[in-house]
């Protein structure tokens, strides 16, 4: 009996170790697994890190001419993690994508953690532009010097004086870059060759169209010098006879086409003819303020972060980051933007995307409570946006022969001396990844 109770207690303790022993087992393969998750989503954080501080241009280069781009499915990134984990994750697009557009992109990341514990995940996540105007923005344009578009367009929402200063190169071969239109001049109040200040002008005063206010109602809505511009006494190209062939060719284009944005009876678009601050923002797809509150304190953070950020027009150094976002926060002083002009990044001549000098890099200037100078023979590529109204937010004296790529967005601009200003297709393929929203999508854990 004495034997038999020992050997019952013998087998009863074999039976608790290997139990003991399984519970171990299946306590470390669970742990494994759990590191090794951490590790798949630590590789999506990073991805998705990346698209918003160096944008998507090499994710959109084909695989066949870029094998070498990081992040790509045959050059993936991985790194090791705390707690003995390690993930490989690549990112890849999702149909068609583009500099301007963005789209959706696949972020497949798989962990790992000691031997054979692996999780494998995949998100999605949609690429989307903040709308800021492409082109050359003002409340009021004052053109007193000589001002060069060379496929970019100017837009206000007061008058534009001194268009005679305005010649666009190549204006009948080269189109808009960010709106497919001819480059020209885009005024919700009135377009005239009459010297002035401030939003509001008197129609006698030179216009360059002469239909009734805001009507549409003209005989003569194409002006042959400024064919391409639009403001609200121009009129309609529809149902005139012996229209100028030069505008005839623009009655198929969607920013010329008629139409009635809010269905209310009355042509907001046609032809030459703006009918006031909504039909344009609709038109070209512009809002003001162009950045919100929360949109620039966004920006501002990555400023902070980049160590870009000021609160003083001296002391500031010259950015240099791939992508970086320039913030100053002033209050009413003017800065210098001239020293941008000596920047390896970012000082540059108009360039084919495909050029070899164009780089994966963008700038985007910030200027918030105060004003902006860029002359002296400055060459740059930038977008300059001067947040807030007068009396702030006005880019001055931009002369000197200087030469700017970019968007350029103020309150005023005064546009004086020689002065050219342009897009071009290295500008289109780098646009700055801050002005883009990274939204996660559908998520899925493959291996579950």
């Amino acid at each position: 009996m004495t034997m038999l109770v020992m050997a019952l207690v013998v087998a009863l303790g074999a039976t608790a170790t290997a139990v003991s022993i399984g519970n171990l087992r299946g306590s470390s393969s669970a742990q494994a697994a759990g590191t090794a998750l951490d590790s798949a989503e630590a590789g999506v954080a990073q991805a998705t890190t990346y698209i918003r501080t160096y944008g998507t241009r090499k994710l959109r280069c084909n695989l066949t001419t870029c094998t070498s781009n990081a992040w790509s499915t045959t050059n993936p990134v991985s790194a090791d993690v705390a707690g003995g984990g390690r993930w490989v994750a690549y990112i890849a697009p999702i149909g068609a994508v583009s500099a301007a557009e963005g789209g959706r992109f696949l972020i497949h990341s798989t962990g790992t953690a000691g031997g054979p514990a692996q999780r494998i995940i995949e998100t999605e996540v949609s690429v989307a532009p903040i709308d800021l105007p492409k082109g050359v923005f003002g409340r009021t344009l004052n053109l007193g010097g000589t001002v060069d578009l060379r496929q970019i367009s100017m837009f206000s929402t007061g008058c534009v004086y001194k268009r005679d200063k305005v010649t666009a190169t190549n204006a009948s071969t080269e189109l808009d870059l960010a709106y497919g239109v001819p480059p020209g001049v885009h005024s919700s109040q009135v377009i005239t060759e009459s010297q002035g200040s401030g939003q509001y002008c008197p129609g006698t005063a030179k216009p360059i169209h002469s239909g009734l206010l805001g009507t549409g109602i003209t005989l003569t809505p194409c002006n042959t010098t400024y064919p391409y511009d639009q403001d609200r006494f121009g009129g309609r190209f529809l149902g005139i006879l012996g229209l100028p062939a030069v505008c005839n060719l623009l009655t198929g284009n969607p920013a010329y086409v008629e139409r009635d944005f809010n269905l209310d009876g009355q042509v907001d678009v046609s032809g030459s003819f703006l009918r006031d601050d909504a039909a344009l923002f609709k038109n070209f797809g512009i809002k003001r303020p162009a950045l919100t509150d929360s949109e620039l304190e966004q920006l501002r953070a990555t400023a902070q972060a980049q160590g870009n950020y000021y609160t003083s027009t001296s002391g500031w150094t010259v950015p240099t980051d791939p992508h970086s976002v320039l913030f100053f926060d002033l209050n009413g002083e003017s800065v210098d933007l001239n020293p941008l002009g000596s920047s390896p990044l970012f000082a540059r001549a108009r360039l084919d995307a495909a050029s070899p000098l164009c780089l994966d890099a963008s700038l985007l200037v910030i200027i918030a409570g105060g004003d902006a100078k860029l002359n002296s023979n400055t060459q740059l590529a930038a977008s300059v946006y001067l947040s807030g109204s007068a009396p702030y937010g006005r880019l001055e004296k931009a002369n000197g022969t200087a030469n700017h790529i970019g968007m350029l967005y103020a309150d005023t601009l005064d546009l004086t001396g020689s002065f050219g200003v342009s897009l071009d297709a290295c500008y289109i393929e780098n646009p700055p990844p801050a002005l883009f929203s990274v939204t996660p999508g559908t998520y899925r854990e493959l291996d579950r």
